[in-house]
């Protein structure tokens, strides 16, 4: 989200970022800090689907594990040799 506005204050800027917003634009701007705005939401976008995307296949690797393996995995992850 790229959040527009003609009147802005700080806790709007806050409350926009906490929601997602990539950027918080006030009238008038620059169609280069647009652009610069949209570039960023994409490339938020492109490493949010690689995360996504690393976790499913993590996801689809645990549900092979017989359930030994996944004590055994529990264990180490809780520090235990």
């Amino acid at each position: 989200m790229i959040f527009f506005t003609s009147h802005a204050d700080i806790p709007m800027t806050v409350q926009a970022r906490k929601a997602g917003a990539v950027d918080f634009l006030t009238k008038p701007f620059r169609d280069h800090t647009l652009l610069d705005a949209v570039f960023a939401g994409i490339e938020r976008d492109r490493a949010q689907r690689a995360d996504a995307l690393a976790v499913n296949g993590d996801v689809q690797r645990l549900e092979t594990l017989a359930p030994h393996e996944r004590q055994v995995l529990r264990e180490v992850a809780h520090g235990r040799a």
